[in-house]
């Protein structure tokens, strides 16, 4: 773990990124080489299957679903690493951290 986030620190930000946004991007793109999540936050919202174009919502029901989950999702199918973290071992309030294949 240690390793991924040394490696995380050295290629942002243009390899490297801790923002969900642009990493729901990188993963619909199979641009995500490995992320660390953490393991007990929801971000509730949806990830758009066409561009990765993420719309936040207030509260997680039915109709929508973590966001962070599905990015983790769409990293799996796409052969990223994906390991799951502890608040306390990401960058400070950061809800994942992600390493890209190229710069995106």
């Amino acid at each position: 773990m240690k390793g991924v986030l040394a490696l995380y620190d050295e290629l942002k930000p243009y390899r490297a990124t801790s923002d969900v946004s642009r990493t729901a991007h990188a993963a619909t793109a199979a641009a995500v080489d490995r992320l660390v999540v953490d393991l007990d936050r929801v971000i509730p919202g949806l990830v758009s299957d066409i561009d990765g174009s993420v719309t936040y919502a207030v509260s997680d029901d039915a109709e929508t679903y973590s966001v962070l989950d599905e990015v983790a999702r769409r990293a799996l199918c796409t052969d990223a690493r994906v390991l799951c973290a502890s608040r306390a071992e990401l960058p400070a309030g950061c809800a994942l951290a992600a390493i890209l294949r190229y710069p995106f």
